[in-house]
């Protein structure tokens, strides 16, 4: 069995990861897609190793419920690179984001070719510390394992 590299957009509205889409299979990485962030569970395939996690807030409205669900996501994910997507920005929001621990934060302005790249270096870093999320018994599994070097 073939496994492949995966990154899971999890998004909240609709405007962002079509672009996103397009550009993550360029770089030869295959994506996917939810609107839900308790609806991932689901949709892995078992030759699917998530290598990153893309959450996206695009709706410009109430923070408090994103916050939350940024927050199980980060608990749920441990080490594994989560990238924080937004479409406003506010020094409230990027302050309370930012203190969660993320490996990236990005506002819809900043441009595609940069958030992009920071999931180019989100998968490498996962790749390198061998840390994925996968799909094993119907349970999903975050591994971490050591270097045999």
């Amino acid at each position: 069995m073939t496994l492949r590299n995966s990154i899971l957009v999890i998004e909240i509205g609709k405007a962002f990861s079509s672009k996103l889409g397009q550009g993550l299979r360029e770089k030869g990485l295959s994506s996917i897609r939810i609107e839900k962030s308790d609806g991932f569970v689901p949709l892995l395939d078992s030759r699917d190793l998530i290598r990153a996690l893309v959450f996206i807030d695009d709706t410009r409205g109430i923070f408090e419920e994103c916050y939350m669900n940024l927050k199980i996501l980060k608990a749920m994910s441990r080490d594994m690179p989560l990238i924080f997507c937004t479409a406003a920005n506010s020094p409230l929001k990027e302050i309370r984001v930012r203190a969660l621990g993320l490996f990236y934060y990005h506002t819809e302005d900043m441009g595609l070719d940069l958030l992009l790249a920071a999931i180019d270096c989100a998968v490498r870093k996962s790749v390198v510390d061998n840390i994925f999320l996968s799909r094993s018994h119907h349970e999903i599994r975050s591994r971490q394992i050591g270097c045999s070097c």
